[in-house]
């Protein structure tokens, strides 16, 4: 297993790396969801029990999912989180990161990222769900 420091443009090969790197699907803690976004997919991640799953669910997973199937298509795959940070997702605060040990980092620490296929950046969102 190769182990990236910067994102891939490849979603599946991130997610390997996340899912090594966090130890899923050993580790029942670790949410990862793979799920289509208007013309293209898209992926959540983040640790069960330190983020609010029913923000993670209404404000960035539900309308990313409920985009009309052509949303996104014209739009150059390494703007699409960007996308879908201003035509669905609804969390503040976020920054956007290319580092994949800062991402782990972040999601350790109780928030979110979300992921697209083509896109070498992810949007890291708070959505702890604890003090």
């Amino acid at each position: 297993m190769e182990d990236a420091t910067s994102l891939l443009s490849v979603l599946s090969r991130n997610l390997d790396v996340f899912r090594y790197r966090l130890g899923a699907p050993g580790n029942a803690d670790v949410l990862i969801r793979r799920f289509r976004s208007g013309a293209f997919d898209s992926a959540v991640i983040a640790i069960d029990g330190m983020v609010n799953t029913q923000m993670v669910d209404e404000n960035i997973l539900k309308p990313c999912m409920d985009l009309p199937e052509d949303a996104g298509e014209d739009v150059h795959p390494q703007t699409r989180v960007s996308f879908l940070m201003e035509h669905a997702v609804s969390v503040l605060p976020m920054k956007m990161k290319d580092n994949v040990d800062e991402i782990i980092a972040d999601v350790l620490g109780g928030q979110c990222a979300l992921l697209c296929e083509g896109c070498t950046v992810a949007c890291v969102m708070d959505a702890r769900g604890f003090e």
